[in-house]
């Protein structure tokens, strides 16, 4: 759910939930708080690491691929350029859409993992970042969530 009368293009940072369909487990696994990604979590993983090129207002932070969702600490700021400038929800349409393309385009035969038909949850998560502390304590939420995974 998304606050009303909020402009999602302002600067700062935010932390970002997204499901997969029905909270399938597409992206990996965790076995002893180590989480191993599957094919698709892999490409996932790839958009992720090299997101500044396709999106230069946004930095991200810490991001962690979980079995059926990924949590993504990004830093949202300005740039000179505003046509290549996106919001969070631009942010989140592109990574669902660019994942699923890239993988079911680009992947080697035999890596294939058959992918449902809808892999991603209609919407996603947001919390917005009030002060550098909150973002701090985020993202060492971040980097342990798979010692928390059941």
């Amino acid at each position: 759910m998304r606050l009303e009368n909020y402009d999602y293009r302002s600067p700062g940072y935010y932390h970002i939930v997204i499901l997969t369909h029905k909270r399938q487990n597409l992206l990996g696994n965790i076995d002893q708080g180590i989480m191993t990604s599957s094919p698709f979590g892999q490409v996932l993983k790839e958009i992720l690491e090299n997101i500044s090129d396709l999106m230069p207002n946004i930095e991200i932070i810490k991001f962690q691929v979980m079995p059926d969702h990924v949590h993504i600490l990004i830093n949202l700021f300005e740039i000179e350029n505003t046509e290549n400038s996106v919001s969070i929800s631009d942010f989140v349409s592109r990574i669902k859409t660019f994942s699923v393309w890239k993988y079911r385009n680009e992947r080697p035969v035999e890596n294939y993992q058959n992918l449902p038909t809808k892999v991603w949850h209609r919407s996603f998560y947001d919390h917005i970042l009030r002060s550098i502390e909150e973002a701090e304590l985020t993202f060492k939420y971040i980097e342990y969530n798979p010692d928390q995974f059941e």
